[in-house]
C-alpha cells in the first residue's frame, strides 16, 4: 500500500470515536509507524496513525500525543490491516511484519479485540447509490 492508498483509506474511515464496548475501562494510545520501505539496512519510520481509547470508544487520529504502545509494521499496508481487524498480532510479531514497544498488554488487547469487530473495517458488499 502506498502513502497516496493509505491517505485514501484513512480519509474513508468514519471520523469520531466509535463504541468498542470489550474495552469499557481501557484508556491509552497506541501510536502506528510504518517503515519507509526503501530496503537499506537503516530504516526510517514514520507515524501513519494514533488509536486513542478511553473508556470502550476508540478514536483514530494522525497524532499521538502519548503513546503507551507503539506498533511499528513493515508497511503501511500492514497498519491498515491491523487497524480494519484483518492481522492477527501474534502471527504478525513472528513473521517480523511488527514489532511492539511499551505496553504490551495494552497493545495486544487492542489489537485482538479490533480482530472481534474493528470500526474501521470497509463493509463488504455494500452497494453504492447512484447519482443522476
Amino acid at each position: 500500500m502506498k502513502t497516496e492508498e493509505l491517505e485514501r483509506w484513512l480519509a474513508r474511515v468514519p471520523k469520531g470515536k466509535k463504541k468498542m464496548p470489550a474495552l469499557k475501562g481501557v484508556r491509552g494510545e497506541i501510536k502506528f509507524e510504518a517503515e519507509d520501505g526503501a530496503g537499506s539496512d537503516f530504516q526510517r519510520v514514520e507515524e501513519v496513525a494514533c488509536l486513542r481509547i478511553e473508556e470502550g470508544e476508540v478514536e483514530l487520529t494522525n497524532h499521538c500525543d502519548q503513546a503507551q504502545a507503539v506498533l511499528v509494521c513493515d508497511s503501511k499496508a500492514e497498519v491498515a490491516r491491523l487497524l480494519r481487524g484483518e492481522a492477527h498480532p501474534m502471527v504478525e510479531v513472528l513473521q517480523g511484519r511488527i514489532a511492539a514497544q511499551g505496553d504490551l498488554e495494552l497493545a495486544l488487547r487492542v489489537i485482538l479485540d479490533l480482530r472481534g469487530g474493528s470500526p474501521f473495517a470497509e463493509q463488504k458488499g455494500v452497494r453504492k447509490e447512484k447519482t443522476k
